[in-house]
């Protein structure tokens, strides 16, 4: 497999969307023979004094009791094979940075998170936390919508001809081999037209013609990297005069019904850290599908060097 997936980290937020992701943590442990599960809940830190928390008792976190459910939940909606080993961690404070954490301390290759539906009428927002996390945090990541499932028979992949989405491509390829005798695969391709083609003396049609040229030959050049194994590759090249990439992506998730969108995600380390770009963090706030962000383990460990999550 193109990525190694040993050890696991599931977010927990203690609702229903739980159900889930518990889920999706099972599916992938057994998809990619992970070696650990990590369930992990965050309570919210509460800046109440501790003279406070003697008298109010109950505004404490009961960890036991919180183990008690994390445990009771996982046994009801986690059904991987036994062969990893299960572990719970409880921890107190901000959740995006204690996630971001305990991934980078625990060397975690994949992070599994929810995905609220709009509406879901929960009293945070889910999303922004995966957006936050996807930010933030030094490995790959899943998220998971409201009531989605871990299919990858028909799965999406955003591509360009660099390392970031070979790397995505292949990485979809082979775990939708794992999933099923014979997936499809979706590269899409999307290149924007520049208004500027007027100044050139082309048309429209002329000037999307010669960038679609141009992107078929990046594609090929792309593909002579891959290897399909079992999966049927069909490629969609689309213009984009909206320049408007996450709207197409998302219209091409319906119109071929993939079960899932793998994007790559580049960073760099430095001044200005890792960079999602707004087409992943537009994905993973509304897809209805998973989403899989493929990341080069531990390419942004200078942002949380930088803002103190490790040192």
């Amino acid at each position: 497999m193109e990525t190694e997936f040993s050890k696991i980290l599931v977010c927990l937020e203690m609702i229903r969307t739980d159900a889930d992701v518990i889920g999706a943590a099972g599916r992938m442990a057994d998809l990619t023979h992970a070696k650990e599960v990590v369930f992990a809940y965050v309570y919210p830190s509460t800046d109440i004094p501790d003279e406070m928390l003697v008298q109010y008792e109950n505004l404490a976190p009961d960890v036991d009791e919180l183990r008690a459910e994390m445990e009771a939940k996982v046994k009801q909606y986690y059904s991987g094979k036994k062969d990893a080993g299960l572990r719970f961690e409880i921890h107190t404070g901000n959740a995006v940075r204690e996630f971001a954490y305990l991934a980078a301390s625990e060397d975690i290759d994949l992070i599994i998170a929810a995905q609220p539906a709009s509406g879901a009428g929960q009293s945070h927002d889910g999303s922004r936390i995966a957006r936050r996390l996807a930010y933030k945090s030094h490995c790959s990541m899943l998220t998971v919508p409201e009531k989605g499932e871990v299919k990858l028979e028909r799965v999406l992949v955003p591509v360009r001809n660099s390392e970031c989405s070979r790397r995505a491509l292949q990485t979809a390829i082979d775990l939708a081999c794992a999933a099923c005798e014979s997936p499809e695969v979706f590269t899409h391709y999307v290149y924007p037209v520049s208004p500027g083609y007027a100044r050139v003396g082309l048309s429209y049609q002329e000037f999307a013609t010669a960038l679609r040229d141009y992107a078929e030959r990046e594609y090929a050049a792309l593909m002579n990297t891959i290897h399909p194994r079992a999966a049927r590759v069909t490629p969609i090249i689309t213009d984009d005069p909206e320049d408007d990439p996450s709207k197409l992506i998302l219209e091409a998730v319906n119109e071929r019904g993939a079960d899932a969108v793998a994007i790559g995600s580049r960073g760099r380390t430095g001044m200005a850290g890792i960079i999602l770009g707004h087409v992943t963090e537009t994905l993973i706030a509304s897809s209805p599908v998973p989403v899989f962000q493929v990341k080069q383990k531990g390419e942004n460990v200078g942002l949380l060097q930088a803002l103190g999550i490790v040192m």
